[in-house]
């Protein structure tokens, strides 16, 4: 027998192309339905609240698996967004208490972005099948990412891969040189050097190993190198964050912004007793109706002062507390007050 006929199978270019045929022709469309849920479980387990943040690099996996695959890029997108669904189902539950009517298209939108994913990354690998997976893969998931993140509708940047390693500080650190793109990207790209390494010959998965061990060199440095913060430069600061209806932004009642507002003055009592630099009330956390001193003239003027009464006690908080206060309140610019 000739020394060509004894060369492994696994050292030749095309060896690994009659495997992938293979799959793509037993490939159901509820394996994309599966591949959905498992990404779905994955997701729902590295964030809070359970917050298992290692589980983010398995969580692509399915789904590149299944983009890698497919040879029904289209309908199997449509199976992955179904199986998706209940991740995002959880974490937007909220918005239903918010507009009934608004959940059930927010949460098609959020689960057609891994569905575009698999039918972008499928197309793009059925056409230039020579591109490799660790290339494909991270810049089809981190555009999509910032398409979705910073373009359409001015940005909705929740839930991605990046955003369980803030548990971690040596995995978070990159977020310093590149932000939550940066992250995103290392996050997934461990999932494209999966899969060249289980379908590519010998050489080349040497190759990926390398650029395995490469990042995780990158990420191994990357507290030491990117992290410049000194201890001076840093403030301590302290944020009450409340948990309230979410359906206070259409009916906050006059007895419920009042019992809020009791709760948070206590909640900012016990943080100020820690003494921070300062102390922050997020977005739209104060319940008066005017923190503004324009506005609050003007109730004052048309004789509906007693609507002050929550700024009032806010500003003698903050003094009796003596710490700086950033606090979030809606304004009107141009207020008025019409009887009818």
């Amino acid at each position: 027998m000739s020394k060509a006929t004894n060369q492994p199978a696994e050292d030749s270019p095309t060896a690994a192309q009659p495997v992938r045929s293979a799959i793509a022709l037993q490939l159901r469309w509820w394996h994309a339905l599966l591949a959905g849920l498992v990404h779905a479980g994955l997701m729902l387990l590295a964030f809070p609240p359970v917050w298992l943040w290692g589980v983010a690099f398995l969580a692509a996996l399915p789904l590149v698996w299944i983009a890698w695959n497919t040879p029904r890029s289209v309908r199997h997108g449509v199976c992955v967004l179904v199986g998706a669904m209940p991740f995002y189902a959880f974490h937007l539950s909220y918005i239903a208490d918010i507009t009934i009517a608004g959940f059930p298209p927010l949460l098609i939108y959020m689960s057609a972005w891994p569905a575009a994913f698999v039918w972008l990354t499928g197309s793009v690998h059925r056409r230039l099948s020579r591109l490799s997976a660790t290339l494909v893969v991270p810049i089809v998931w981190v555009r999509l990412d910032v398409l979705r993140g910073e373009v359409i509708g001015g940005g909705f940047e929740w839930y991605t891969l990046a955003q369980p390693m803030i548990a971690s500080t040596a995995f978070a650190a990159p977020a310093a040189l590149g932000g939550v793109y940066l992250v995103t990207l290392l996050t997934i790209l461990i999932a494209g050097i999966a899969m060249d390494v289980r379908s590519r010959n010998a050489s080349q998965q040497r190759w990926e190993c390398v650029l395995l061990v490469a990042v995780a060199m990158f990420w191994g440095v990357s507290p030491f190198v990117l992290n410049d913060f000194k201890a001076e430069q840093l403030i301590n600061a302290a944020v009450v964050q409340t948990n309230v209806p979410q359906d206070n932004k259409i009916g906050w009642t006059l007895e419920s912004r009042e019992r809020d507002f009791a709760e948070f003055v206590e909640l900012t009592r016990q943080a100020a007793a820690q003494s921070p630099d300062f102390i922050v009330w997020p977005e739209t956390m104060f319940p008066g109706f005017a923190l503004d001193e324009v506005s609050a003239a003007y109730l004052d003027e048309v004789g509906l002062a007693s609507f002050n009464t929550m700024r009032e006690e806010l500003l003698a908080l903050q003094q009796e507390i003596g710490i700086p206060m950033l606090v979030g309140a809606t304004t009107a610019e141009n207020l008025r007050v019409i009887e009818e």
